[in-house]
């Protein structure tokens, strides 16, 4: 990876330089949005309206009947279990590997 980063011409590889640095910082940006619709999205209040409008009213009564702490339970690990899931999609899956091989850093050991 090293080479093909050597045989590139430097206009070239300042191109991949700032396309990749565009990618990251689009990345970290945009990466909030879809969190915080998470965070609200997983609350059981939001989740027992959506049902509501649906009219899917035996679900509706089920999460009304939650006890106060199963409901804080629900909540909480929900909302960790799938911003868990959308890092190892996302964050995990090797694109920021490949960024930085488009920044040029040739190996493992110089990212």
């Amino acid at each position: 990876a090293v080479w093909s980063n050597l045989a590139r011409s430097s206009r070239r590889r300042l191109l991949y330089s700032v396309l990749a640095g565009i990618c990251s910082i689009a990345l970290f940006l945009l990466w909030n949005v879809p969190v915080g619709l998470v965070q609200g999205a997983v609350r059981l209040e939001t989740i027992q309206s959506i049902l509501d409008d649906l009219g899917l009213e035996g679900p509706v009564e089920t999460l009304q009947n939650i006890a106060p702490r199963t409901r804080a339970l629900i909540e909480g690990w929900v909302a960790s279990l799938v911003v868990s899931l959308m890092q190892l999609l996302t964050l995990y899956s090797g694109l920021l590997t490949l960024l930085a091989h488009f920044f040029g850093y040739g190996s493992r050991a110089g990212i």
